[in-house]
């Protein structure tokens, strides 16, 4: 493979580490990102990536239910391709934008069985209720500007 090809799916897969998934997803997603195929086969993530098949397993698995990766079988073929998914960006934040109410009212769900105690966690969990519910209110204005840009 490609010197810079490599350097970008490392890269790739440490910009997916630090938004919270693991590196060898990122690589995997990556490695789909620049290498010119429509699909490629489970082997080929190991063979080409030199990552077990419990990790691409595991990692494609984590790809697909975020959306990113679709996995697609032919009739013309027994085994299973995975491809970059077509994405709609803004129907994935609208559902993830309702995520965070929900989110919230857990937070909310804790403060209540802590009554009036003052503690980190009171603290983390008033923090991130508030900022949660202050993004809903903002997110979807954010998504209509964006949507007239398409």
């Amino acid at each position: 493979m490609d010197a810079n090809k490599q350097v970008y799916i490392e890269k790739v897969g440490k910009l997916c580490e630090e938004l919270g998934l693991t590196h060898i997803g990122g690589k995997l997603l990556g490695y789909l990102l620049v290498c010119g195929k429509e699909g490629v086969f489970f082997q080929e993530f190991v063979e080409q990536l030199g990552v077990s098949k419990a990790s691409v397993s595991t990692n494609l698995n984590v790809l697909i239910s975020i959306r990113f990766v679709a996995k697609v079988k032919l009739k013309t073929e027994r085994r299973s391709r995975y491809q970059i998914s077509t994405i709609d960006m803004l129907a994935i934040m609208q559902e993830r934008t309702q995520l965070l109410e929900h989110y919230a009212d857990i937070m909310d769900e804790g403060l209540a069985l802590l009554a009036d105690e003052r503690s980190a966690a009171t603290d983390f969990m008033r923090e991130t209720r508030d900022f949660y519910r202050w993004m809903k209110d903002r997110i979807p204005h954010l998504l209509e500007a964006y949507r007239k840009t398409r």
